[in-house]
Protein backbone atom coordinates (compact mmCIF):
# COMPACT_ATOMS: atom_id res chain seq x y z
CA UNK A 1 0.00 0.00 0.00
CA UNK A 2 1.70 3.30 -1.08
CA UNK A 3 0.53 6.01 1.35
CA UNK A 4 0.85 9.52 -0.04
CA UNK A 5 2.60 12.28 2.17
CA UNK A 6 -0.34 14.21 3.54
CA UNK A 7 -1.50 10.22 5.11
CA UNK A 8 2.05 10.52 6.11
CA UNK A 9 1.80 13.77 8.22
CA UNK A 10 -1.82 12.11 10.03
CA UNK A 11 -0.04 9.26 10.87
CA UNK A 12 3.24 11.16 12.20
CA UNK A 13 0.87 13.35 14.20
CA UNK A 14 -1.87 10.05 15.41
CA UNK A 15 1.84 8.80 16.39
CA UNK A 16 3.26 11.37 18.05
CA UNK A 17 0.10 11.71 19.96
CA UNK A 18 -0.34 8.39 20.75
CA UNK A 19 2.93 8.22 22.23
CA UNK A 20 2.04 11.05 24.87
CA UNK A 21 -0.56 8.52 26.24
CA UNK A 22 -0.84 5.55 28.14
CA UNK A 23 -0.81 2.37 25.83
CA UNK A 24 -4.09 1.55 27.32
CA UNK A 25 -5.28 4.59 26.39
CA UNK A 26 -3.77 4.63 22.68
CA UNK A 27 -6.31 2.49 20.51
CA UNK A 28 -9.21 5.23 22.30
CA UNK A 29 -7.46 7.81 21.02
CA UNK A 30 -7.32 6.75 16.99
CA UNK A 31 -10.55 5.65 17.15
CA UNK A 32 -11.72 8.98 18.41
CA UNK A 33 -9.37 11.22 16.42
CA UNK A 34 -9.00 8.85 13.16
CA UNK A 35 -11.81 7.70 11.13
CA UNK A 36 -9.57 5.62 8.47
CA UNK A 37 -8.41 2.16 9.59
CA UNK A 38 -5.98 1.92 6.75
CA UNK A 39 -4.34 5.08 9.04
CA UNK A 40 -5.12 3.64 12.14
CA UNK A 41 -3.67 0.23 10.90
CA UNK A 42 -0.32 2.37 10.24
CA UNK A 43 -0.50 3.88 13.21
CA UNK A 44 -1.27 0.56 15.74
CA UNK A 45 1.63 -1.21 12.99
CA UNK A 46 4.62 1.87 13.94
CA UNK A 47 3.78 1.68 18.18
CA UNK A 48 3.65 -2.33 17.69
CA UNK A 49 7.15 -1.78 16.38
CA UNK A 50 8.44 1.21 18.83
CA UNK A 51 7.42 -1.06 21.75
CA UNK A 52 9.21 -3.76 20.32
CA UNK A 53 12.06 -1.93 19.90
CA UNK A 54 12.47 -1.04 23.43
CA UNK A 55 15.94 1.41 24.17
CA UNK A 56 18.41 -0.47 22.54
CA UNK A 57 19.79 3.03 21.71
CA UNK A 58 20.00 4.41 25.21
CA UNK A 59 23.15 4.07 25.39
CA UNK A 60 26.47 4.28 23.50
CA UNK A 61 27.55 0.62 22.00
CA UNK A 62 30.92 1.36 23.32
CA UNK A 63 29.97 2.57 26.50
CA UNK A 64 31.22 0.14 29.05
CA UNK A 65 34.58 -0.81 27.29
CA UNK A 66 37.51 -0.22 29.04
CA UNK A 67 40.12 1.96 27.16
CA UNK A 68 43.55 0.30 26.19
CA UNK A 69 46.22 1.25 28.68
CA UNK A 70 48.52 4.41 27.55
CA UNK A 71 51.74 2.58 28.12
CA UNK A 72 51.32 -0.95 26.17
CA UNK A 73 53.25 -0.86 22.49
CA UNK A 74 51.08 0.65 19.85
CA UNK A 75 49.93 -0.98 16.27
CA UNK A 76 52.57 0.28 14.32
CA UNK A 77 55.11 0.93 16.35
CA UNK A 78 53.51 4.79 17.29
CA UNK A 79 53.39 5.99 20.93
CA UNK A 80 51.19 7.74 23.01
CA UNK A 81 53.46 11.35 22.41
CA UNK A 82 54.60 11.01 19.27
CA UNK A 83 54.63 13.56 16.76
CA UNK A 84 54.17 12.56 12.87
CA UNK A 85 55.48 15.21 10.16
CA UNK A 86 55.75 17.75 12.78
CA UNK A 87 51.78 18.04 12.58
CA UNK A 88 49.68 15.11 14.51
CA UNK A 89 50.59 14.45 18.13
CA UNK A 90 49.10 10.84 18.97
CA UNK A 91 46.78 10.58 21.59
CA UNK A 92 45.55 7.03 22.10
CA UNK A 93 45.22 3.47 19.73
CA UNK A 94 41.34 3.38 18.75
CA UNK A 95 40.71 0.69 17.16
CA UNK A 96 41.97 -1.84 14.23
CA UNK A 97 40.25 -3.29 11.49
CA UNK A 98 40.35 -4.97 8.59
CA UNK A 99 41.24 -2.16 6.48
CA UNK A 100 43.49 0.05 8.86
CA UNK A 101 44.48 0.77 12.29
CA UNK A 102 43.09 4.53 13.60
CA UNK A 103 44.48 6.73 16.32
CA UNK A 104 43.12 9.72 18.30
CA UNK A 105 45.55 12.34 17.25
CA UNK A 106 46.02 15.89 18.07
CA UNK A 107 46.85 18.41 14.99
CA UNK A 108 49.03 20.61 16.81
CA UNK A 109 48.93 23.28 13.60
CA UNK A 110 45.01 23.51 13.41
CA UNK A 111 44.33 22.86 17.61
CA UNK A 112 41.74 20.37 16.74
CA UNK A 113 41.51 16.39 17.61
CA UNK A 114 41.30 14.16 14.00
CA UNK A 115 41.46 10.39 13.24
CA UNK A 116 44.32 8.98 11.31
CA UNK A 117 43.54 5.82 9.47
CA UNK A 118 46.93 3.74 8.53
CA UNK A 119 46.58 0.94 6.52
CA UNK A 120 48.36 -1.89 8.22
CA UNK A 121 52.17 -2.49 7.00
CA UNK A 122 51.47 -6.06 5.28
CA UNK A 123 48.02 -4.03 3.77
CA UNK A 124 50.23 -1.08 2.45
CA UNK A 125 52.63 -2.84 0.22
CA UNK A 126 50.16 -4.40 -1.88
CA UNK A 127 49.63 -1.72 -4.43
CA UNK A 128 45.74 -2.99 -5.03
CA UNK A 129 45.46 -2.41 -1.34
CA UNK A 130 47.06 1.51 -1.72
CA UNK A 131 44.90 2.11 -4.73
CA UNK A 132 41.86 1.58 -3.10
CA UNK A 133 43.09 3.61 0.49
CA UNK A 134 43.67 6.51 -2.16
CA UNK A 135 39.90 5.70 -4.04
CA UNK A 136 38.62 6.44 -0.34
CA UNK A 137 40.10 8.86 0.62
CA UNK A 138 39.37 10.51 -2.71
CA UNK A 139 35.43 9.51 -2.64
CA UNK A 140 34.78 10.64 0.74
CA UNK A 141 36.57 14.22 0.14
CA UNK A 142 34.03 14.85 -2.05
CA UNK A 143 31.08 14.17 -0.13
CA UNK A 144 29.74 16.52 2.40
CA UNK A 145 27.19 14.89 4.96
CA UNK A 146 26.86 14.75 8.87
CA UNK A 147 27.19 11.18 8.71
CA UNK A 148 29.91 11.18 6.69
CA UNK A 149 33.98 12.37 7.81
CA UNK A 150 35.39 15.01 6.75
CA UNK A 151 39.12 14.09 4.91
CA UNK A 152 41.24 16.55 5.87
CA UNK A 153 44.54 14.93 4.63
CA UNK A 154 46.06 12.12 2.95
CA UNK A 155 49.76 11.19 4.28
CA UNK A 156 52.67 8.71 4.45
CA UNK A 157 54.74 8.43 7.29
CA UNK A 158 58.08 6.39 6.53
CA UNK A 159 56.66 3.51 4.77
CA UNK A 160 52.68 3.87 6.02
CA UNK A 161 49.96 5.62 4.66
CA UNK A 162 47.17 7.33 6.56
CA UNK A 163 44.32 9.95 6.00
CA UNK A 164 43.62 11.87 8.44
CA UNK A 165 39.71 12.71 9.26
CA UNK A 166 37.16 14.05 11.38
Amino acid sequence: MEISPDNWKKIKELFDAALDEEPARRLSLLKEQCQDASIRLEVLRLLTEYEQAGDFLSEPAFAGLTPRPTTAPLPLDLRIGDLLDERFRIDQFVARGGMGVVYKAEDVRLHRFVALKFLPPEIARDPQSLARFQREAEAASALNHPNICTIYDIRQHENDAFIALE
